[in-house]
């Protein structure tokens, strides 16, 4: 391609603008994966994709998607609009480019879908994005953004099939196999989102992130051994993950090895005394040996680490009126009902128990507070 002086001088201009920009974003440090994270936590090459081979001998897609030429006035709104990206005045840059928009080159496109993005105007990020692949439907990196948008829109079902569709161009493009299994959870199919993952391990090879994941997905479902053996080798990958000690403790429970599994809990409560989703685990499994002053303990541990966990102040309630802590158990009900109105049946059924055991006097005193609860009082 025959680039006029024009355009290389607004490629220029380009490059200098968006390479601080690009470097900054993959300085961020990347969240480790789990079950919260989400897709903005991918991070994307937005460099154009390239005739060169990779080093696994795949051809990328075809570039050249710019103008021959480029207007006066485009090169002018690019200059403006760098700066303004670089300060983070998104809105500035959409109103100084998408004026313009029929006009832009790739880069510059591709400036004006991540202002759209940083407002929340996902339609507009999908549509300025639909430009660049309307003249090269190879774009592998684009196609993968077109999928990020379809799930900020929530089009979920299009999104996994523009993820496919970025693999299918791209075998060795990671984000697109990223994007596809977490759309995939998000849509609640565990199944479909293990055979993604393990598909992409391996592509990519065995890392702590991918196998404390697959570990997690594995418990989802009843493969029982194998899901033991991968979170074991997760553990083995990523020690200092305690969602793997979870999620191991999960598995052996599956299989009735109960003691082997609250021996893992227990054990990892003291490795991580800081992490609630441990210590409501351990405590889960010691409630249901109705071993109430060991969950008691466990749950009260947690509800300080984390003081809105719903799930830690229930069983902090239900431990604290088996041991007929009464008081305790109450205000800790009022506790999970205020974060979850559904708590109060928990709240009326622990009433009822009361009265059923000549209580009557404390069992109001609970349906009192169910019906607070009930009432958001």
């Amino acid at each position: 391609m025959k680039w006029s002086s024009p355009l290389t001088a607004t490629v220029v201009a380009l490059t200098l603008t968006l390479g601080s920009t690009r470097a900054e974003a993959k300085a961020v440090k990347r969240k480790p994966a789990s079950q919260n994270v989400t897709l903005d936590e991918i991070e994307l090459d937005e460099d154009e994709p390239t005739d060169k081979k990779s080093a696994k001998g795949k051809t990328s897609p075809d570039s050249a998607v710019v103008s021959d030429e480029v207007s006066p006035a485009v090169t002018d709104a690019l200059k403006k609009a760098g700066p303004l990206e670089e300060k983070r005045v998104y809105s500035e840059v959409v109103k100084t480019l998408s004026p313009v928009v029929s006009q832009l080159p790739r880069q510059g496109l591709l400036m004006l879908s991540r202002a759209y993005r940083a407002t929340k105007n996902f339609q507009g990020e999908l549509q300025v994005l639909d430009l660049i692949l309307a003249k090269n439907e190879k774009d592998y990196v684009v196609k993968t953004q077109e999928a990020d948008a379809l799930v900020k829109l929530n089009r979920l079902e299009e999104a996994v099939a523009a993820y496919k569709a970025a693999k299918d161009l791209n075998k060795h493009y990671r984000p697109a196999y990223e994007g596809h299994w977490r759309v995939l959870e998000l849509t609640k199919d565990t199944y479909d989102a293990r055979v993604a993952l393990t598909e992409m391990i391996k592509v990519f090879g065995t890392t702590a992130k991918s196998q404390s994941e697959l570990c997690r997905l594995m418990t989802t479902q009843d493969f029982l051994q194998k899901s033991e053996e991968t979170c074991r080798k997760a553990i083995e990958l990523d020690p200092k993950n305690p969602d793997n000690y979870v999620h191991l403790g999960m598995s052996l429970r599956d299989q009735e090895q109960a003691d082997d599994a609250i021996k893992v809990l227990i054990d990892a409560t003291k490795r991580f005394p800081a992490s609630e989703t441990v210590l409501a685990a351990a405590a889960d499994m010691k409630a249901s040996k109705k071993d109430f002053a060991v969950s008691y303990e466990l749950y009260k541990k947690a509800t300080v680490v984390d003081p809105k966990s719903v799930r830690s102040w229930l069983g902090l309630a239900k431990s604290a009126h088996e041991l007929q802590k009464y008081p305790e158990a109450l205000a800790a009900f009022k506790k999970s009902c205020a974060m979850e109105r559904r708590n109060s049946i928990q709240v009326r059924n622990a009433g009822m128990e009361l009265k059923k055991n000549g209580n009557s006097s404390m069992a109001q005193t609970y349906f009192d507070a169910a019906f607070d609860c009930d009432n958001n009082l």
